[in-house]
Parts: structure tokens; C-alpha cells; sequence
């Protein structure tokens, strides 16, 4: 159910009761009525955390600050391709499936998606197996595997969605004006992703995409362009210990995000001379 450039959302937020669970929490920076605290870990993750003690359904969301919009040239879909891997083992759970395994069995699901400058990942569980679906979770941001078997494996699971998406009037719609972006800037890259460019043309070039993957991971991947938010039973002061313990480990690299004009390398996204331009859209 991964996707690039989705429509929908979740808001894990909407499901806080607005009912009190547990006292304030003094020196912190909370909503009147208890339920919900900000905060700024000591490796620069932003987290949001909420308390609803009648909760029937917890869940966290994190999104990091890269997108598309950050694909190499000559490997474009690579962030949406590398949102797809990190579902697919880590050094601590190194089996494929577990993590979705985890939360099908404790009445979970789990999605992602891929924007142009936004990479989003979140799950819905049991609120009794929070902490395990936490503990697999941040296991993403941390060691994640990029195994041969799955790189391989998974590039036909982006070039199927593709496939898909070509059905959809919105997503045609979205690649014109792709189209008609200046050809020097980002904007005018594939964001999906399918078998030739993460195949065909890699393999033409003598790119090894896995580890394009582990080098974006890295270049890109950084606890202080993250936000986390977290619901659950739990108090505050218990949300906040398994979230310091969970997430505490993942790095700062100490990114900074690049924007205006920086996006493009100075470049606009579409030149003067291309504009104003008027294109009509016939649906089939």
C-alpha cells in the first residue's frame, strides 16, 4: 500500500480523547488539559506525544524531510524505492516481514508515502503492543538492511504501483506538469520510480542501487529533519521514556533542508519563457 505523492493522510492526532488520563507533567510544555506534550529530543527529533487512556486503537507517524525532490538524476524513485526497503529488515529484526507480521497479528496495519519533499511512514496497533510495534519501528531510522534479495524483489513491487498509477487521471494530471518543469531542476524528475529507472538505466551506467540506497539513507536520513508523534494509553511520562529509549539512538547528522531557491541548485522550477502556459486535460 506504499504510494508516491498519496492524496490521503493519516492524522494521528484526531484520535486523542479529550478526556484527562494523567497529571501534568511540571516543566513541560503541554494542552490545558494534559493530553498532549511537545518536545525536542537531545538528537533534535521533534515529537509529539499524546495520552488517551480510552484509546481503542494506538498509532505513531513519523515524516522526515526529504522527498523526491532529492532523487538523483540518473536513479530517479529512489526515495520512494527506499520508503518501500525500510519495511524489509533491520539488524535487529533482519526478518522481511516482520514488522508488518507484528502488527497484523496484534490488530494492526501499517503505510507510507513519498512526496515530493516529505517522506511519511505510520501505523496503527493494539494499544496493549505499542511498545513492540515502537521498538520495530525505529528500528527503520536506525539499522535498516537494504538486503540484495529485497532490493532486487521490491523494484517490481514499485514498477507494479507504477503500473497502477497510470490508471489514475490525478497522477497523469501531476506527471504534465512534471512535464513542463525546467528540465535543470528536480521538480521535472520521476518520483515514482519504475524497473527502468531503477534498473535498467543503473545497471547501463554501472550504478549499484543498493548502495545508492544506504548512501541516501545516510545523506538524507537525520533524527533533527524528523517529527515523530505518538498515541497511546500510556502516561506521558511513559510515552516519553519509551520514546527517548526507542528513538534516542537514531542519528543527527546535523542536515539542513534545503529550500527556495536552494531546492533546484538556484535553478527555478519552470523557466520565464515557458509561462504563462495554459494546458487542458481531456480524461479517458
Amino acid at each position: 500500500q506504499h504510494c508516491a505523492n498519496p492524496g490521503g493522510r493519516m492524522n494521528v492526532a484526531s484520535a486523542a480523547s479529550r478526556s484527562p488520563c494523567d497529571g501534568p507533567l511540571p516543566g513541560r510544555r503541554e494542552a490545558a488539559d494534559g493530553l498532549v506534550w511537545a518536545a525536542l529530543l537531545d538528537n533534535g527529533l521533534r515529537v509529539v506525544l499524546i495520552s488517551d487512556c480510552k484509546c481503542d486503537k494506538a498509532a505513531a507517524a513519523l515524516s522526515v524531510g526529504v522527498g523526491s525532490l532529492a532523487d538523483p538524476k540518473d536513479c530517479q524513485g529512489l526515495a520512494h524505492f527506499l520508503e518501500h526497503m525500510l519495511f524489509l529488515g533491520t539488524e535487529k529484526y533482519p526478518q522481511e516481514d516482520e514488522y508488518n507480521e507484528f502488527l497484523a497479528k496484534h490488530g494492526g496495519s501499517s503505510n507510507a508515502y513519498t512526496a515530493d519533499a516529505v517522506t511519511n511512514f505510520y501505523f496503527g496497533v493494539s494499544p496493549d503492543h505499542l511498545e513492540g510495534a515502537l521498538d520495530r519501528f525505529s528500528q527503520f531510522f536506525i539499522s535498516p538492511l537494504f538486503s540484495e534479495s529485497a532490493t532486487d524483489r521490491e523494484m517490481q513491487a514499485v514498477d507494479s504501483e507504477h503500473a497502477k498509477n497510470q490508471q489514475s487521471d490525478s497522477r497523469r494530471f501531476h506527471q504534465l506538469l512534471r512535464n513542463d518543469a525546467n528540465p535543470k531542476h528536480p521538480l521535472c524528475h520521476f518520483g515514482t520510480g519504475n524497473l527502468e529507472t531503477l534498473k535498467v538505466i543503473p545497471e547501463r551506467e554501472g550504478i549499484l542501487v543498493r548502495q545508492r540506497l544506504l548512501d541516501f539513507h545516510k545523506a538524507h536520513y537525520s533524527s533533527n529533519i524528523m517529527c515523530l508523534v505518538v498515541l497511546g494509553r500510556e502516561s506521558l511520562a511513559d510515552l516519553e521514556d519509551l520514546v527517548r529509549t526507542k528513538f534516542g539512538p537514531i542519528e543527527n547528522r546535523g542536515l539542513v533542508v534545503p529550500s527556495g531557491p536552494d531546492v533546484g541548485g538556484g535553478e527555478p522550477p519552470f523557466l520565464p519563457e515557458t509561462l504563462p502556459r495554459l494546458v487542458r486535460c481531456l480524461p479517458e
